[in-house]
């Protein structure tokens, strides 16, 4: 699906929950289409949220301006209208960002921007990598002890007979301390 689409099914699933939507848009007529998808929320344009912003627990922005959308202002504004005791979250998908890091953090305001989102996604797909590279060497090691020769192309118990301490050597020596002194 295209990432609209996507978008508008995660609000539809909250919708869905009753959780409370506002939709803003830079025409309130596009913001109510929007909404009249979403049963439950609410229609507002850009320049009366930015003119009244109404407090929210987390907003979601990805639009296609030129710069920063929300202010220090907007966002202290919107921050202060909360009761539930804690900063509102903002998630900013926009390139360039909708809300410059500097004001939310000015304004006590949680920000994720998307370079967060890109890094996490890094470090996440890093950590799959060194496990699957570490799935592999077990492979490999279960392998030597127990594959064809003719299919591995190369010959079995060579990672025992070049004294290389491989996995299920490991855990063989763990179980059985005595193996320890055999190969040593």
């Amino acid at each position: 699906r295209a990432p609209a689409t996507k978008r508008r099914g995660v609000a539809s699933r909250l919708a869905a929950e009753k959780v409370p939507l506002l939709v803003v848009n830079r025409t309130l007529e596009r913001a109510e289409q929007l909404a009249a998808k979403l049963p439950g929320s609410k229609a507002m344009s850009l320049e009366a949220f930015l003119e009244s912003p109404v407090a929210v627990e987390a907003l979601v922005s990805a639009t296609g301006a030129p710069g920063a959308v929300l202010s220090r202002g907007t966002l202290e504004r919107m921050a202060a209208g909360l009761s539930c005791g804690r900063a509102p979250l903002v998630v900013d998908l926009a390139v360039p960002p909708d809300i410059d890091p500097a004001d939310a953090e000015a304004a006590c305001v949680e920000r994720v921007g998307l370079e967060h989102l890109t890094e996490r996604a890094a470090q996440t797909r890093e950590a799959r990598v060194a496990a699957a590279a570490d799935a592999r060497l077990l492979v490999d090691d279960a392998l030597d002890l127990a594959g064809d020769p003719a299919v591995l192309g190369k010959d079995g118990l060579l990672d025992l007979r070049e004294g290389k301490r491989t996995w299920p050597l490991i855990v063989a020596c763990e179980r059985d301390p005595g193996l320890q002194t055999l190969l040593s």
